[in-house]
């Protein structure tokens, strides 16, 4: 319950660090979209997903 007060508190912070655990390398970050990419390759949630993931690697 805490970390869930810090996170609200200090927005950005949480969203780095949840971008960390997410894509702790290069090679998590391409794996995971490679396998969205199969996965939603015949609707529009790909590019949405993929747009998310980078705000997050960054």
């Amino acid at each position: 319950l805490s970390k869930e007060l810090q996170a609200k508190k200090d927005l950005n912070n949480y969203i780095k660090t949840l971008a960390v655990k997410i894509f702790s390398k290069e090679e998590a970050y391409t794996e995971r979209l490679k396998n969205y990419r199969k996965r939603y390759e015949d609707n529009n949630l790909y590019g949405s997903l993929e747009e998310l993931y980078k705000l997050y690697y960054q």
